[in-house]
């Protein structure tokens, strides 16, 4: 009996914060609904979130059970990349 429970509480430590975990937290950070934000993976361990016009990026630290989502960077308006002109480098 002792065998399982220190492999369940192993299981336990291993598992960090789901992705969908992070979605309170943003609701909050961006005062928006919760059903209103989309929770999007960038890498291991980063989420992109998008909601109510804004967005922001969310960092996962710790492991197991200590692990949490924070909140990395913020920014407002829909996630864009706008091109730069030619003319505006400098000549080498």
């Amino acid at each position: 009996m002792r065998g399982g429970f220190l492999a369940l509480s192993l299981v336990f430590l291993a598992c960090g914060p789901s992705i969908g975990s992070v979605a309170p937290q943003a609701a909050f950070d961006l005062d928006c609904p919760e059903e209103e934000v989309e929770v999007v993976p960038i890498s291991e361990g980063v989420v992109g979130v998008n909601g109510c016009g804004q967005r922001a990026t969310y960092v996962r630290t710790g492991n197991g059970i200590g692990a949490n989502w924070i909140l990395s960077s913020k920014a407002k308006g829909p996630a864009r990349v706008k091109p730069v002109p030619e003319d505006t480098y400098p000549e080498m």
